[in-house]
């Protein structure tokens, strides 16, 4: 019986369908291999140490009824609170810490391959901007995922929940006050390694700039003055009390989360010419 080119080719098909699926699977393998590495530990010990420092610095309201002292770190509210709250001090360390450990997370995308020599062969199979937006998936996922799981647990610890306990409205506002912060300094971070073929310098311009941040609000502060640049900084939510309109604090995290956005997108032509990011190895 002779069989018809059609079912021949209907056969092949059939047949390449698996293959293919298992090559997917091995490229997802790899790249979510090269995606993670030691500093995606990092949140997760922002969010113990978040957590066991409300309870290890609060105060019980009758003992500063009785003169007795309370030290508490910058922007601790959650110490001398009339009850112990651990979703607002969740909230106010994410924002300040998460984003740069957000940078060593992501900083590295691609400079593991490059420093193995390995970037050239995996720049043949697929365009590197696009190699470096999927593992950025991948950590900002994690990330989502992280503040997913730790605030409902931070709600379920305080006695007395933030937006009256409205679970859903109050992770809302966590991302909307975490996610730009870190995804701005992530941008930059990247932007500046991959124009310089340097992730020190990456790492140094965006831990500049996380600095500066703290020790101008710092000055703000000890100055006792108001000041609504704190609101278009990394920290806008933390320090809306030194602002003269405090509820604004939304509007910077809306521009910077447009700014963090355009800087991503720059990514597109820097990596277009991927020779230049091509590092050769020694055979």
């Amino acid at each position: 019986m002779i069989e018809s080119p059609m079912e021949t080719r209907g056969d092949t098909i059939d047949q390449q369908r698996p293959n293919n699926i298992m090559k997917q699977l091995r490229v997802f393998a790899y790249e979510w291999r090269w995606a993670i590495s030691w500093s995606w530990i990092l949140p997760v010990v922002i969010i113990l140490v978040s957590l066991f420092l409300v309870r290890a610095t609060y105060e019980p309201l009758q003992n500063r009824q009785q003169g007795s002292e309370v030290r508490t770190a910058p922007h601790r509210t959650s110490a001398t609170a009339e009850t112990i709250d651990y979703a607002s001090a969740l909230r106010d360390d994410l924002e300040q810490y998460l984003p740069l450990a957000g940078v060593f997370l992501t900083i590295s995308l691609l400079a593991q391959d490059w420093r193995r020599g390995a970037l050239i062969q995996i720049a043949l199979r697929q365009p590197l901007r696009r190699i470096l937006y999927e593992r950025l998936a991948y950590v900002l996922a994690y990330l989502v995922l992280l503040i997913l799981i730790a605030t409902p647990v931070s709600i379920a610890l305080t006695p007395h929940a933030p937006d009256d306990g409205n679970l859903w409205l109050w992770l809302w506002n966590v991302y909307v006050t975490v996610i730009p912060s870190t995804m701005i300094l992530i941008a930059i971070s990247l932007l500046v390694a991959h124009s310089t073929v340097s992730t020190i310098a990456g790492y140094m311009l965006t831990a500049s700039l996380w600095l500066a941040n703290m020790l101008f609000a710092q000055s703000v502060k000890n100055s006792g003055g108001k000041d609504d640049l704190l609101l278009y900084l990394l920290f806008g939510w933390n320090d809306r009390t030194m602002t003269m309109t405090p509820e604004n604090w939304w509007i910077g995290k809306t521009i910077i989360f447009v700014v963090a956005l355009g800087l991503l997108l720059l990514q597109i032509p820097l990596l277009r010419h991927e020779a230049r990011l091509l590092r050769y190895r020694e055979e």
